[in-house]
């Protein structure tokens, strides 16, 4: 006994199968490679600073992005690409101040806060963020610098300068 399936359902069954496979996708989420920085700026007392312009310039390309604080005195810079940026944020009646290395990575969403003290508009503050983690990517190189200090602390026996090549 045949069945026969006439072909406005085999077109329907079709269509649903495209439909659900569509509907599926949209929930899918692929790695993120850009970042963003966001945060608040206030003064030193605790108030918010509408409005305040806040630039982030990424070191090695100088690339710069610039935004303004809402009335909330949120900011958010998003699609970032990784790497080190230096964030500054002025605002009439204050003096700028800039955070500098600060590290993005793929997918990092970091948050930077600003606590504006009060001054004229040719005044900086600039605060540096030190990084322990200094990083060649242009090569696969792997080396260390040890000063006098370092070698003298090292253990080794009968000061074998082999033992410190095998280092």
């Amino acid at each position: 006994m045949k069945t026969f399936i006439s072909s406005t359902t085999r077109t329907m069954f079709w269509l649903l199968i495209l439909a659900g496979i569509i509907a599926g996708a949209g929930s899918l989420e692929a790695q993120r490679y850009l970042g963003g920085i966001s945060g608040t700026v206030a003064d030193q007392t605790g108030a918010i600073l509408p409005g305040a312009q806040v630039a982030a310039v990424e070191s090695s390309t100088q690339f710069k992005t610039v935004v303004k604080c809402g009335a909330d005195g949120a900011f958010s810079i998003p699609s970032l690409s990784p790497g080190t940026y230096a964030v500054s944020v002025t605002a009439k009646g204050f003096k700028t101040e800039t955070k500098t290395g600060i590290i993005l990575t793929a997918g990092q969403m970091a948050q930077i806060d600003f606590s504006m003290p009060p001054g004229s508009v040719n005044q900086t503050v600039e605060v540096a963020a030190e990084s322990s983690n200094l990083m060649d990517t242009g090569s696969a190189t792997i080396a260390m610098t040890l000063d006098a200090q370092a070698v003298a602390d090292l253990p080794n026996n009968g000061r074998n300068p082999y033992v410190m090549v095998t280092m």
